[in-house]
Order: structure tokens, then C-alpha cells, then sequence
């Protein structure tokens, strides 16, 4: 049994998510107690449009071969001449025995691992010629109750559509499973597991087995154990393909812009003739959650995150997506909607008693229909916590939503859905892919934008209020509630006290909610449109420039990748170079949310929330090297509100003291986090250790930092370049040039005169801005996770990309190649690592500087084989020149991922931010496909040599750090470098 989800949930949850603080929940399932009569039942291994009355999406050829395989096709041209093609398996862990914990997840590592016709190591070698990167655009993962495969093609042709479905055949029915390859994987998937392993996993467990008690999904973890991953022999392995992986257990999807007719033929000729056991696909009970009165746990461990939770169990929801099933589900996202709204509010007040706050109720790992209330990031105040959730929960359930709310939030769902009818046709090829394959895993309706619309208006006109309020009661029937707490330090009183704190919040009257008053939309005007002063044209690129009378510079391209969407960047300030040392503690605030969540002058971020709930507008800041930003998403008939809204943070930020005051609750409790996780320790090395020492690039604050930070410090990094320094605006989109300089002039060319550029005074010297100097040994960052963990990292000087967009392009090749043998001989041959890195950048922003990387994951004792065969793929990159077969394989994906970007609104917004600013960058769009293009094997052997090999006294130009626990003994010395 699937998770339950339906058209009109598609958008109702996306717009919950726009109010929750904290990850909720993907799908939303109730008691019967809305519909009247009995509601009819999924029937797994079927369409759903087969047996629940209402039709799916016209546009997709659905269908069923007499072997029991299902299928979808669907042509579609966004992007046009791509195409995105998946296989689901519908078995996971929990179809695995007791003695096969983890065996479906090393299926799927097996399924690259050569099969009847393609030998071991050659599946990846055959994508890569057709362009497809492996990790981006080949993939798999095995979750509780499915295997799934993706593989998304930037060609669309006929050699391309034959081989897609000949790989994913030969995954389904053909793999090998020989003994070899299972041992050389074995170190894969045992390397996966001890990345997975952590504070955070555990956590999780410990809820998973609270929650869901005696429920078999309690012993059944995806990633398995590590004595039956190290044990498992090919025949144990083949012994789970066989049972599961049948044509009556799978789904073939396939969408681009290709023949739908022709495709479907050939599917189901490639298809036909694998043939359905005759014994039935096995099938485990997962159990029904066990009747429980309230129930109190405490998880602690140094590291974990901090969070509570409280649910009520109920039996799983398999009701079908009917009629009935898709009204009673909206009825029922509607107050999960306003309910979070409330929660967002209190997060958001003067006095937050928490960070985040979340509702949601779902089909949880297809053992019960779950409740739950969250809250994330507890703080000291944890009985204050509990009080605000529990008395917000009992004042809803009492006296229920008002209208108003009601309006609102459907008011918001209506905007949603008329979006997405608008831009049906711009839905990109692979997440179509990934919506049907989602229809297929959950046994819901597929259905297209226009249908969810349709259903919709509807449905909205005859829900009732009194419905409403009855939803949101039936969410909090069954077992329950169970009191769950995850904290890094063992909370004083442990379960007992929790326990009193949950009893006494909930023995307070909540009294009466504060009444709301409406307000007018403060920002509508700011004074006389600005004049342009001048305006170009960018003919081969498409692309328009405006400069108006008071300095603003606009950069405008209307394109039609994304119907119904306009992309906006702003451009401000200096960015991390220009933060001033007068507030070197407090650089950390200026990359966060605080801005934003400070709202306005006149608005706080909860009124701006509630008067534009019927627009799609958004705002989010960012800090990079040379800029500040701000960027946001909207339609055209939103523009003109969306760029007020982006002219008063600029003009009237709100620099709210609360919001700083959360933001630094919210980071604070993740710091003890980062020191039990090796990634996240050498992420807090690197950024300050890559750019000459300077905190300005650091990923995450000192506790001292945090706590000597406040909003003074915030107005004193920001203010100035909002209000006084120069303003670059970059538009994208489906717009005209007159409507967006009409937009802009209305709001940002009205205002007072800005500069063209504003000096840097006290920030950084970029001249220092450097990698550190090599050393004999590496340095050595200590982790406080398990002893087996470490991440081996070095990085070498590159280039900046102005001073040789040659070499910077070279490069690039040069580590895809780096990548793709380490990935052959540490993972493929060794098994000693999951996924391998490696990189380079090359800055447009600092003169000079890039860097170049490789990273992997690996147990302590192995890091001398990590550097030995390292220095010799370097070693033989520089004595020789790269083969053509290979050359061709490593550079394709990265050709097509280009051209791919030239066809994507984000990547024009990015690109186009700073050419008035930086004009230089135009040559660099023009000639990023064409360069690549060019590189050459020769190329390659002389970037290699000139920025990788030793220098001239045989010492190796690179730094090195290694992430190890500081339980392991320290590793031996670096070999030498070749």
C-alpha cells in the first residue's frame, strides 16, 4: 500500500509547505468520518483511472501489458529534444526478510553493475557517450517501499529512446549478480551506510520505533545492517531480484519530446516478453498501529537535532482517489493550511516561543495514517514551547477557523491552481517523469493541471466551514497522543518531565485568539516613474538593457521556456568582499534569511503574508562574493505588486529584532550538529581556510559569534547599500521589454539617484583572498561521529575565469576525467568509496583566484590507497593525453548540460545579473558552450600540468585537510606525489 495522493493534494500541499517552518509530511489521509458512505479501495498494481470513476490526463498513453507491466508515455518539449525515462520496482526494504536487511537497496547498486548484454562498468560508459552525467542525470534509490531508476536523456532521437529502453530492460530482467562484482560493490554500499550513520539517522530510528511500535517498519531501514550487507552473497542477492523484480511488481515511464505512439510500441515491444512468475509476489504485513492511551520518549545524543513531536496513530488510509476522497482530502489540507498559518504566526511574533512549528497528517511508511505536531529547533524554553503548540491546537479545535481564514486560504489554493493550468505546457520533461512515477507509487489519479483546476471550482463553493473544523478534529483520533523528544543533551527529568510539561500545557485555558485587522497594502507607490536614459539592444543573445534616469540599471530577456513566470534578480551592494571588519562577528547574519524575515517598515513578514496570499509573489536574499541579492518568481499579472514588494525591502526594510533573535535560536541549536557530521565540520573548514584565512567565507558561526551578534550589527552590514548603493535588476521570463521597464520604472526608477558603483572601504583584501600555502602533511580536522568516518580533501590554486576562460573550461574537463577514474578505481575496482569528487571553479568576481578540488569519503585506514591512486591519475593525466573514447565520454555531459542551460530561466537570471556591471561576462555566455566544445586531449594534459602536477621540486602544489574522528589513530604520512 501506497501513500495516498491525489491531483488537487498536488498544489494543496505545495502551498501548505509556503507556511511551514519545519518539513512536513508528503501526504494528507483522515478517518471516514467526512464521506458518508464507505469509500472504495486502492487496488494496488492498477491505474487508478481504471476503477475510480474519473479520468487521468488525456495527454499521457497509459496502459498494461499482459504480463501485468504498467506504463506511461507522454510526449512533451519542454526542453524540447529531451527526453526523461524511470523504472519503478514496487518492493523496498520493507519486502526484504529478516535476512535480507538491505538486500533491495544492493539490488539497485547491482543494477549498474553490468547485466546479459552489457558488461560491468559499461552501462555508465554508454550513457555518458549519449551526454547523460551519471549522479545528475542517472540515478536510483531504494526507499521503504520501492526501488526507482531515472535516467534523463538530453537527445531525443531514435538511438537514444533504443538504448534508454534496452538499459532499463536490462536492469529489470537481465542483471548479472556475479560473484565479483557483489564483493567489489559490498565496500560501496558499506561506505553509504557509514556516510548515512549519524546523530541525525539515529534520531529518527529511535521516533520511527516509538511512533510505529512493533510495526515491521521498525526493523526495516533501507540502508539494511552492516552484518548482512558484509555477509550477503550473489546468490542472496539474485534470490531478492528474482522474487521482486517481475513485470506484475514494475512501471515503465517515459516522457520527451518524442512520438508518444511510436515510443509506446516500441516500450511494450522491448517489454512484452518478460515473463510474470507463476508464483505470487511476496508480500509483508507491515502491521497496524497498536491501540496506546498518551506515551512519553526522550532521544538524546551529542549531535542530534533538536525536536518534539506529537502524534496520533491510526490504521493506514487506502481509501482510492475518488470523487469524494478528493473533496474530503481538500477540506482537510484546507485547515492543515490554516492551521500552520497560526503556528507560522507565533513563530514569527516578538516573543516566538519556538523557531518552527508544523501540522500534518499522512500515510506514514505504509504502517499508519499519522498526526502529527511538530516543532523544530526547541530552545531552553521547552515547556513554553509545548504550551504555545498545545494551546494554539485546543483553541482551533474549540472554537474552529474564521471565515476569514477560510477565504484566505482559499483564495490562495485558487491562485495556485490558475497557475498551473497557465503554465501547463512549460512542465519540464523530468518532473513530469517524476510526477507519474509518484501517481504510480502512491495508486492515485493522474491528472493534468486544467483537471485540478476544473476540480477545484468544483469542489471550493460548497465547503463549509462547519466541514473545515471537522477535519481538523478527526486529525486527532487513535493512539495517542505519543510525546516525542530528540535533543543533543539529555533534557533534566527526562521522560517524566516532559510528560508534566505536555499535561500542564494542556490543562491551561487558551483563551481567546487576538483579533486581526485588516491593512491596506502600505506600498503601491513611490512617486514619479523614472525615465530611461538609455536602452540597447543585444541581438544574438536576446537581450535588452535599460538605464534609467536615476542610475538603476535593468537587463530584460523574454523568454518562453516557463509560460505564465517571470524570474526577478536584484543586485545591490558589495556582497562578502565589501562586509566591514567593524562586524567581523556578526559576517554570519548578513547570509542569512533575517533581512527578509524582518519585514518591512510598515508591514510585518505575517501582514505581508496575508495581504498578498492571492498573488504569487516571493523575495529571498542572498550574500555572494560581489553582491548582494534579492530574487523572486512571478507572474505577469503579479509583476507589477512583486516589484513593489522588492522595492520596499530596498527602501523601507523592517530590521525587526525578533527576526534576528530567531534566526539565531534557529542556528545556534544546529551547531552541535556539525561536529558529529564530517561533511558538515570540513564545510565549516574550507570556506575561511579557501580564501586566505578570512571568516567572511565561512558556512556557519561560533557560538560566540552568534551570541555578540544582534541587529544593530544587521542594519550596520545592509542598510547602506540598500539605500545608497548601485541597483542592477536582471528580468527573465514570459514578459515584454515595455511591461517589465514599465514595472521597474514604476518602482525602482522612481527612486532617488544611485551610483554605478560603491567603494569597498574596510572589506576584504582580495589580493589575500588565496589558497594556504602546501604543507608535508595534512591537516587534520577532528570529527566527533563514528570512528570509521572520515572525508579526505585537497585542493589545488586555479585560475580566475577572466584571466583565462580557456584554461578555466580545460579544467573542468580535466576533473571530470579526475572524477570519473577515481569513481572506476575507488568505487568500481577498490569499493572504498560511495561517490567520489571532484571540481573546479573559477571565480568571475575575484581576480585570480580559483580553486581546484577532489573529496571522498573513505574509512581512516584506507586514505594512503585514496592518495595513491589520486597522485597517479594526476601522474598520468600529465604524461599523457587523455583517450578519445574518454575525452568524449567525460566532456559530452558537460557539452549537453550547457546547451540544457541555455534552454533554462535560471541559469539567464544568473547569467545575465551583472553585464552592465561586468560586461565581460556577456563573451563569457556566448563562448561557454562553443569552448567546451574545444577543449582538446591536448588541452587537457596542459591544465593538468599546469596547475596539478608537482612543482619543480617535486612538492605537491596542493592542500591538504583529512575529517577523521578523534577516536581514530592519526593515518600514516601522504605518499609522495608523483
Amino acid at each position: 500500500m501506497k501513500s495516498v495522493v491525489c491531483g488537487i493534494r498536488r498544489l494543496a500541499i505545495a502551498a501548505a509547505a509556503l507556511v511551514l517552518a519545519i518539513p512536513a509530511a508528503q501526504s494528507f489521509a483522515a478517518p471516514p468520518a467526512i464521506a458518508a458512505i464507505a469509500p472504495a479501495r486502492i487496488q494496488p498494481g492498477r491505474w487508478a483511472q481504471d476503477y475510480v470513476g474519473r479520468p487521468a490526463d488525456p495527454a499521457v498513453r497509459f496502459g498494461t501489458l499482459p504480463n501485468g507491466l504498467r506504463y506511461a508515455v507522454m510526449h512533451n518539449a519542454t526542453p524540447p529534444g529531451q527526453m526523461s525515462m524511470r523504472l519503478l520496482i514496487g518492493s523496498g526494504s520493507l519486502s526484504e526478510t529478516d535476512a535480507q536487511r538491505g538486500l533491495a537497496h544492493f539490488v539497485e547498486h547491482m543494477a549498474f553493475r553490468g547485466s546479459k548484454d552489457v558488461p560491468d562498468g559499461e552501462m555508465m560508459r554508454i550513457l555518458q557517450r549519449k551526454g547523460v552525467a551519471p549522479g545528475a542525470d542517472s540515478n536510483a534509490a531504494t526507499d521503504f517501499t520501492t526501488t526507482s531508476y531515472r535516467l534523463d536523456f538530453p537527445q531525443s532521437d531514435a538511438d537514444s529512446i533504443a538504448t534508454s529502453l534496452k538499459l532499463l530492460r536490462a536492469i529489470a530482467s537481465d542483471l548479472t549478480i556475479a560473484p565479483a562484482a557483489v564483493d567489489a560493490e559490498r565496500g560501496v554500499v558499506l561506505s553509504e551506510e557509514r556516510t548515512r550513520d549519524g546523530p541525525g539517522l539515529h534520531a529518527q530510528e529511535s521516533l520511527i520505533d516509538f511512533q510505529l511500535q512493533g510495526q515491521l517498519v521498525t526493523r526495516r531501514l533501507p540502508i539494511g545492517t552492516r552484518k548482512i550487507l558484509g555477509a550477503a552473497t550473489a546468490a542472496d542477492i539474485r534470490a531478492f531480484y528474482t522474487a521482486h523484480y517481475r513485470p506484475d511488481n514494475a512501471v515503465v515511464i517515459a516522457v520527451g519530446d518524442f512520438d508518444a505512439a511510436a515510443v509506446e510500441a516500441q516500450l511494450k515491444a522491448q517489454f512484452a516478453d518478460w515473463r510474470k512468475p507463476e508464483t505470487p509476489l511476496p508480500h509483508a504485513e507491515t502491521g497496524t498501529p497498536a491501540p496506546r492511551g498518551e506515551a512519553v520518549q526522550v532521544f538524546a545524543e551529542a549531535g542530534a537535532p533538536p525536536f518534539l513531536q506529537i502524534a496520533w496513530m491510526r490504521p493506514i488510509d487506502d481509501t482510492a482517489d475518488t470523487k469524494a476522497r478528493e473533496r474530503r482530502d481538500f477540506i482537510r489540507v484546507i485547515a492543515q493550511t490554516a492551521f500552520n498559518q497560526r503556528l507560522q504566526d507565533l513563530a514569527r511574533g516578538t516573543t516566538p516561543p519556538f523557531t518552527g512549528a508544523g501540522f500534518s497528517r499522512s500515510n506514514v511508511l505504509d504502517s499508519a495514517d499519522a498526526t502529527t505536531l511538530a516543532v523544530a529547533n526547541v530552545p531552553a524554553g521547552r515547556a513554553a514551547a509545548i504550551a504555545a503548540l498545545m494551546t494554539e491546537q485546543r483553541r482551533a479545535l474549540r472554537d474552529g477557523f474564521t471565515q476569514a481564514e477560510i477565504t484566505r486560504t482559499i483564495g490562495s489554493f485558487r491562485t495556485l491552481f490558475a497557475a498551473g493550468a497557465a503554465r501547463a505546457e512549460s512542465r519540464t520533461t523530468p518532473s513530469l517523469a517524476a510526477a507519474l512515477l509518484g501517481a504510480a507509487n502512491n495508486d492515485s489519479l493522474y491528472t493534468s493541471p486544467a483537471q485540478d483546476l476544473a476540480t477545484f471550482e468544483a469542489i471550493a463553493p460548497g465547503i463549509t466551514r462547519a466541514e473545515i473544523n471537522a477535519a481538523f478534529a478527526d486529525a486527532f483520533a487513535g493512539s495517542g497522543p505519543l510525546l516525542f523528544q530528540s535533543a543533543a543533551v539529555q533534557p533534566s527529568g527526562g521522560d517524566t518531565a516532559l510528560r508534566a510539561e505536555f499535561d500542564a500545557a494542556r490543562a491551561v485555558d487558551p483563551g481567546k485568539d487576538a483579533a486581526v485587522t485588516d491593512i491596506a497594502w502600505p506600498y503601491a507607490s513611490f512617486g514619479k516613474s523614472g525615465s530611461v536614459a538609455s536602452r540597447a539592444s543585444i541581438d544574438d543573445l536576446g537581450v535588452t538593457t535599460v538605464v534609467f534616469a536615476n542610475g538603476v540599471r535593468l537587463n530584460i530577456k523574454p523568454t518562453d521556456f516557463t509560460r505564465d513566470s517571470i524570474f526577478v534578480r536584484i543586485e545591490f551592494g558589495t556582497g562578502r568582499v565589501g562586509l566591514p571588519a567593524a562586524h567581523a562577528q556578526a559576517w554570519w547574519l548578513a547570509g542569512s534569511a533575517a533581512l527578509v524575515e524582518g519585514g518591512l517598515g510598515k508591514l510585518t513578514t505575517v501582514q505581508t503574508q496575508r495581504l498578498l496570499s492571492d498573488k504569487l509573489v516571493s523575495i529571498r536574499f542572498g550574500l555572494e562574493d560581489r553582491a548582494d541579492t534579492l530574487t523572486a518568481t512571478t507572474r505577469p499579472q503579479d509583476l507589477a505588486i512583486q516589484m513593489q514588494l522588492l522595492a520596499a525591502q530596498v527602501t523601507d526594510p523592517g530590521f525587526r529584532a525578533e527576526a534576528v533573535t530567531r534566526i539565531k535560536a534557529y542556528t545556534a541549536t544546529a551547531l552541535p550538529q556539525i561536529d558529529a557530521n564530517p561533511q558538515a565540520v570540513l564545510s565549516r573548514l574550507v570556506g575561511p581556510a579557501l580564501h586566505g584565512g578570512d571568516n567572511r567565507w565561512a558556512a556557519v558561526p561560533t557560538a560566540d559569534d552568534i551570541a555578540n551578534t544582534g541587529i544593530d550589527d544587521l542594519k550596520a552590514m545592509l542598510d547602506p547599500a540598500l539605500h545608497n548603493g548601485p541597483v542592477e535588476i536582471t528580468m527573465v521570463g514570459d514578459t515584454d521589454v515595455d511591461t517589465a521597464i514599465a514595472a521597474v520604472a514604476a518602482t525602482f526608477g522612481a527612486l532617488p539617484p544611485r551610483p554605478a558603483a560603491m567603494p569597498v572601504t574596510d572589506g576584504a583584501n582580495l589580493a589575500a583572498i588565496r589558497l594556504p600555502a602546501p604543507r608535508a602533511n595534512r591537516q587534520i580536522a577532528i570529527h566527533k561521529g563514528r570512528a570509521d568516518q572520515a572525508i579526505a580533501f585537497q585542493a589545488w590554486p586555479g585560475t580566475g575565469f577572466f584571466e583565462n576562460p580557456h584554461d578555466a573550461r580545460a579544467l573542468n574537463v580535466a576533473m571530470a576525467v579526475v572524477q570519473s577514474r577515481l569513481y572506476d578505481s575507488l568505487r568500481e575496482t577498490d569499493g572504498l568509496t560511495y561517490s567520489p569528487q571532484a571540481a573546479s571553479a573559477a571565480s568571475t568576481d575575484i581576480p585570480g583566484y580559483g580553486v581546484i578540488s577532489v573529496a571522498a569519503e573513505i574509512a581512516p585506514d584506507k586514505i594512503d590507497i585514496f592518495q595513491a591512486r589520486l597522485d597517479a591519475i594526476i601522474a598520468d593525466l600529465v604524461a599523457k593525453p587523455v583517450p578519445a573514447d574518454e575525452l568524449t565520454r567525460v566532456r559530452t555531459p558537460l557539452i549537453e548540460a550547457r546547451r540544457r542551460n541555455l534552454k533554462e530561466n535560471g541559469y539567464w537570471l544568473g547569467a545575465l545579473s551583472s553585464i552592465q556591471r561586468q560586461p565581460a561576462d556577456l563573451d563569457a555566455i556566448r563562448s561557454r558552450v562553443t569552448d567546451m566544445e574545444a577543449v582538446t586531449a591536448a588541452d587537457v594534459q596542459q591544465v593538468a600540468r599546469k596547475y596539478l602536477a608537482p612543482d619543480n621540486n617535486g612538492q605537491s602544489r596542493a592542500w591538504r585537510v583529512l575529517v577523521r574522528s578523534e577516536a581514530a589513530p592519526p593515518p600514516a604520512p601522504p605518499p609522495p606525489a608523483s
